[in-house]
């Protein structure tokens, strides 16, 4: 005999002007989940200015330690592995 999973339903509520900030922070997950490091940065500080070769260093430094290197699969840089 199986259980059935029951699911607790949680509703949450905002102001509209909380909006922004969700959608800044999904779209900052969905970037660093797919190794997109600067552009991620680049939504997360928008206010700030952030010169190129910070954002390169930030960004090879979190992708040393994200994705590190496996002699099998390498990361693309796009979002993807490869043999």
């Amino acid at each position: 005999m199986k259980k059935s999973k029951t699911s607790n339903k949680v509703q949450i509520e905002f102001d509209e002007e909380h909006l922004g900030v969700l959608v800044a922070a999904l779209e900052t997950y969905s970037r660093l989940q797919s190794g997109q490091i600067k552009m991620a940065l680049d939504t997360v500080y928008a206010d700030r200015d952030i010169s190129y070769d910070e954002g390169e260093y930030l960004e090879n430094a979190v992708r040393y330690i994200a994705f590190p290197s496996n002699p099998k699969r390498e990361y693309d840089g796009h979002g993807s592995f490869y043999d």
